[in-house]
């Protein structure tokens, strides 16, 4: 009787230290699923804004491109500064 109930108590010990461990793995589990997905939405926004950034620029190039080329239609003639770069390449 003795035997079966250190047995017992052994066993429920064994049980509950077992249920405890898994409990904290499942917790660590969870912590470290937060922390990925808290990454991945922290490195997805990032994406975005230099998305966003790189767009605006693309934009502001080619509304600049399109105001030289109104500019060239409008007067007939390129721009002086198109030659200013040009000028020491057709001297020589």
């Amino acid at each position: 009787m003795k035997i079966q109930a250190w047995e017992n108590r052994r066993r429920q010990k064994a049980e509950l230290q077992m249920k405890m461990t898994e409990a904290k793995a499942e917790k660590m589990k969870l912590r470290a699923q937060e922390k990925t997905a808290s990454k991945l939405a922290s490195a997805q926004a990032v994406a975005k804004q230099r998305r966003a950034r790189a767009e605006a620029k693309l934009n502001q190039r080619a509304a600049r491109v399109g105001d030289k080329a109104d500019l060239l239609r409008r007067t007939g003639h390129l721009p002086s500064s198109v030659f200013s770069l040009k000028l020491p390449l057709m001297c020589s």
